[in-house]
Order: structure tokens, then sequence, then C-alpha cells
């Protein structure tokens, strides 16, 4: 066999390689980003950790739910379905998402006829005017040609995604873990259970060293804050463009832990995080299950420092949505923790949250302490922690 015809016929194995890649990715279509369903719904996996700044704006386009999702990873990995799109509930929540790229989701959204409601869990580090809307990002939720066909069809993580909802198809759904499988909103009875069986897991048993070390690398999203009069305006937009569709609007300020309070207390930022609040009750009543309440000195309702446990979130939907949450103390707790706030009673509102805050912190405590550690070390190596933390990468959303 001669060169010239040997080249040939490994050109032409690449290309019908790279043909077989292109017809799996878009036959499986992992990512959703066309509406053809060959595997079935329930055998699709959202996951954090930015992935789902890839899937999110595409499946904005090609699901039609009653309920959109909006927020940052605490909505992620705290209102979790695991398809990311289930019994007309879309999580389109996007790992530290700023006020321009909710924007953008929101239009997408309105474009769904069936829409009928938009739940936004609303984060006060975000509209820190540094964080600017993350290109990719940005450029998938405006339309971009170019991403959707290297993000579905010329992409290793699609091929890898596909191959393995294919394998979950095949196993079938007794193979699936019954959280995939439960309805949503969550039944009381299961909320009630994980919060029994997961009680162990997380920021509860990571002890105050495990928490140091947390802090470290979450502490630089709250260093030099600038904030937020340009985000409070974005945000006074997309509610305004809402509320013109018609469609129901529910904002929620989602439960901080004691240490991420200290964090901002600590950081001199606690006055500009009063500010924010009241800036947002003039745009939009909400449920605020931030501030120094009961369930932030509960360690076991959190992942760690920042992210509330998928059962936390899962009762605050509930509760959101109008429905019973009270069947176990620890739903009741979460419940217990919410306050309405509204431009009528936001002053009493922040005179309770002033009123808290000066109880919790007029002795020191665990929480006060391992931040005034966190703060001192990074401020003697602060490139260092950084550094090592990876933040920035997560700030940017890389």
């Amino acid at each position: 066999m001669n060169h010239a015809r040997r080249l040939w016929i490994m050109l032409l194995a690449l290309a019908a390689l790279t043909a077989a890649v292109l017809l799996f990715n878009f036959l499986v279509n992992p990512f959703g980003a066309w509406r053809h369903r060959l595997v079935s719904g329930v055998f699709y996996r959202l996951r954090g950790g930015g992935h789902e700044r890839v899937m999110t704006p595409y499946r904005l386009r090609t699901t039609t739910p009653t309920t959109v999702l909006l927020g940052t990873s605490r909505m992620v990995f705290g209102m979790p379905g695991e398809q990311g799109y289930k019994d007309g509930f879309l999580n389109a929540a996007l790992s530290a998402a700023r006020p321009e790229e909710i924007g953008k989701e929101v239009r997408l959204a309105l474009g769904n006829p069936r829409l009928k409601r938009i739940i936004w869990e609303v984060d006060f580090f975000t509209f820190d005017e540094r964080l600017k809307c993350v290109p990719d990002t940005c450029a998938r939720l405006d339309g971009s040609l170019r991403l959707l066909i290297l993000d579905n069809l010329l992409s290793s993580d699609a091929l890898d995604a596909g191959w393995h909802m294919l394998g979950r198809a095949i196993s079938g759904r007794r193979a699936l873990d019954r959280k995939v499988l439960e309805p949503i909103p969550w039944p009381q009875d299961f909320i009630c259970e994980r919060f029994k069986t997961q009680a162990r897991i997380g920021l509860d048993n990571v002890g105050e060293k495990g928490a140091l070390q947390q802090i470290l690398s979450e502490t630089p999203l709250y260093k030099g804050s600038v904030c937020c009069n340009a985000g409070i305006a974005r945000l006074r937009n997309v509610v305004n463009e809402i509320n013109r569709a018609g469609v129901e609007l529910i904002v929620f300020l989602p439960p901080m832990t004691q240490y991420e309070l200290e964090e901002i207390r600590q950081s001199g930022l606690w006055p500009r995080f009063e500010q924010f609040k009241r800036d947002l009750a003039t745009s939009v009543s909400y449920w605020d299950y931030s501030g120094y309440n009961q369930i932030a000195h509960t360690d076991s309702m959190f992942l760690d420092v920042v992210h509330m446990k998928p059962e936390v979130g899962m009762t605050i939907l509930r509760q959101l949505l109008g429905m019973p949450a009270s069947q176990c103390s620890q739903m009741q707790l979460v419940t217990g923790s919410a306050l309405r706030v509204s431009p009528e009673n936001i002053d009493q509102m922040l005179t309770l949250q002033d009123a808290r805050e000066r109880a919790a912190t007029a002795h020191p405590n665990k929480y006060s302490q391992v931040v005034a550690r966190a703060i001192a070390q990074g401020r003697e190596d602060w490139a260092a922690a950084v550094a090592s933390s990876g933040v920035l990468e997560k700030i940017e959303g890389r």
C-alpha cells in the first residue's frame, strides 16, 4: 500500500470517527441542547461545579417548565433536582450567578408560554461590582452558534456525559437513587428522612479546623467588596420585566452559616448588607432566611460554610409555595427562621436582625473566633491563601 492511499484511509477513518461522535452527541443530546429526547429525561444529570453553566442556557430554550429556579450554587446544591428539569421545575441556577446573567436567563425563560412562576434566590456577594458576566455563559445565553456546536457536538464532555447517561438508561429506573425519582416539590416524609440520615454529613462534621480552611477559601468573596448600586438597578429592571409578563415572582435570601455572617460583619460589611436588604425591599417583597437566626448556628443544616443542605432547600421550596413544611422538628427550624419582608415592614425587620446580631456577638464564640483567625491569617499571606483555595476560578466561573 502506497503512502498516499494510506493517508487517505487514515483521513477517511478520522472523518468516520468524527461523524460517529457528532451523530452520537446529537442523538443522545446529553446537555438538552435540542428538543428531541432519545433517552428519557429521568436519566439526565445536572452536575454543579460549573457544569450547569454549559447545560442550563440550552435547557432554558428547549424545555417548557411552569417554574424556573434562579440563583447561585446555593440553589444548585440546595434544590438539587438531579435531572435539572423535572415535574415542571427547571433549576436554572448558576454558580456565582451575576445579576446580568440572571437578567439574560429571565429573558429566555419569559419566552416560554407555559411559565407561571420564577423563584429567585438572591445572593449578596454576587452584587459585588467586580464580578462581571462570564463571557462564555453570556454568549451561550445570547445564542452563540459557535458554542452550541462546540459544547454539544464536538465536546469530549458531551461524549462522556452522553455515554454515562446511556448507561443509566440501560440499567433502568430501578438502579436510580430514590432521590432521583421523588416528585418535586419533595414530600415531607422524604425530607424528614434525609434530615435524619444526612445529619452528620457536612459542616457539622469538619470541626473548627475544617471550617477555618473553608473560610480561608471563601473570605476573598467579601474582601474589598464594592456593592451594590449597579446590581440593584439591574435587579429592579428584571423584576419589572417579570411583572409586565404577568409571571409570579418569589424572591428569597438564602440561609447563611454564622461563619459567613461573621465574615460579613468582621469585614466591615454588615451596614452594607443591611442596606442591600433595604434596597431589595424597595423593588420586591421577599423571604429572608439569612441573619443571626436559629438555622445560622445549626451546623447540621449546611454542607459547608456557604451551602445549605438539599433537605433545607427542599423545605424552603415547600414554604415558598405555601405547602405544609412542618412534619419534623428540622423542617420547623427552617421555616421558623424565615422573615417575610416588604417595603412596609423593612425597618421593623432590620431592627429585629440588628438585635439578633448584637445578642449573637455579645460574647466570643467559635464562629467569631474562627473567622477572626481566618481573617488574620489572610492578612499575613492573602495571596497564598487565595491561590491555594482556587477562589478566583470560582468567582470567575472557570
